[in-house]
């Protein structure tokens, strides 16, 4: 009996596989199984703080989640990926000075024309980096390719002021200041 014992694993799964080759990924008709007909989303990221801006003590509340309900957006590649929406609430004590919910369509004056429709709502976070002036409360939401490979997105800050007004302006450098000056500069030799 011990000798048969590591022959059935063997025997079993080919009996479960009924004899026949699998497709090789070589003679163009294979797929990866899990992306066949797989529509990506993002997970629902929900972040809330407190921050002193212009004096006033200002409470934000921001999710960024997928929208089942909007058109599936198929990028270049034929990657489809579920368009996502961002609600955005800012309060000072009780008084609601901003409740918005934003979708790509907002920033289609930062996204070149015929981009739109490949593109989702890609991300929407606090500029931690800008925060520190302390004149108002400012967010990067992104607009770009589903497929983070492909390196295509739109970033644009959206600066709230103390009072509640927001406006909207492309967001030009999103990478942090070397911690070195002239750092890509040649040293001498």
């Amino acid at each position: 009996m011990k000798r048969f014992l590591p022959v059935l694993p063997v025997l079993l799964l080919f009996s479960c596989t009924g004899g026949e080759q699998p497709v090789s990924p070589s003679d163009g008709q294979w797929q990866p199984p899990e992306l066949v007909d797989t529509i990506l989303s993002i997970d629902r990221r929900s972040v809330s703080d407190t921050v002193r801006i212009g004096g006033r003590l200002l409470s934000y509340a921001f999710e960024i989640a997928p929208d089942t309900s909007l058109a599936v957006v198929t990028n270049a590649d034929g990657l489809r990926s579920y368009d996502n929406v961002a609600h955005l609430t800012v309060c000072c004590g009780e008084e609601t000075l901003l409740r918005r919910t934003f979708r790509k369509e907002d920033f289609s004056d930062y996204v070149p024309q015929g981009r739109m429709s490949v593109c989702t709502l890609a991300g929407f976070a606090l500029d931690r980096l800008r925060m520190e002036e302390g004149d108002a409360l400012r967010f990067i939401a992104t607009v770009g390719d589903p497929d983070d490979a492909a390196g295509i997105n739109y970033p644009v800050e959206l600066v709230i002021t103390a009072s509640g007004a927001l406006r909207m302006e492309r967001a030009e450098d999103l990478e942090p200041s070397p911690l070195v000056p002239d750092l890509s500069v040649a040293p001498d030799r």
